[in-house]
C-alpha cells in the first residue's frame, strides 16, 4: 500500500532551519557517479562503479572516454552536468562532457581532461553529477 506525504516546508528536529520542498526537489542531484576509470570495461555494466545514484551502467568506449547511462531519463538534453577531478602525478582527473556523441536524456559521454600532449587516458578516480528534471 503506497502512502503520500504532502508538505510545503521541511524543518529540522528542533523546528528551525526551514527549507521549501521545491528547493530540495529542484536543487538535488538527480544522478551522480564515482568510478574507477581503469576498471571500466567496454561492455556497459556496473564494473568500475564505486557508488552511484540513478545510474544503470558505465562503459569505457575508448581510452579516457566513458558513456554513463541513467536509470531514469531526464526530460530532455538541457540538464546541468558537472565533474570532480582528483589531482594526481599528471594533470588532473576531471571529466568534461564529450559532444560526440551528444548527450541524450538517457545517457552522456564524458572524457578525461586531456594531458599536455592532448591524449586521453583512463583515470583512477572520476566523479560526475547531473542536475535537472527527470521524465
Amino acid at each position: 500500500m503506497a502512502s503520500e506525504l504532502r508538505v510545503n516546508t521541511l524543518k529540522d528536529a528542533s523546528g528551525n532551519n526551514s527549507i521549501a520542498t521545491s528547493i530540495v526537489a529542484g536543487g538535488s542531484a538527480k544522478s551522480w557517479i564515482h568510478f574507477t576509470g581503469s576498471n571500466a570495461t567496454s561492455t556497459p555494466n556496473t564494473e568500475g562503479i564505486n557508488a552511484s545514484l540513478n545510474i544503470t551502467s558505465l562503459a569505457d568506449v575508448a581510452s579516457g572516454r566513458y558513456t554513463i547511462a541513467f536509470s531514469s531519463a531526464f526530460t530532455g538534453i538541457n540538464y546541468a552536468l558537472g565533474s570532480v577531478g582528483y589531482r594526481g602525478s599528471t594533470l588532473g582527473n576531471a571529466l568534461q562532457v564529450d559532444d560526440d556523441p551528444a548527450a541524450t536524456p538517457s545517457a552522456v559521454t564524458v572524457e578525461s581532461v586531456r594531458t599536455s600532449d592532448g591524449a586521453l587516458s583512463d583515470k583512477p578516480q572520476c566523479g560526475f553529477t547531473a542536475h535537472g528534471d527527470l521524465a
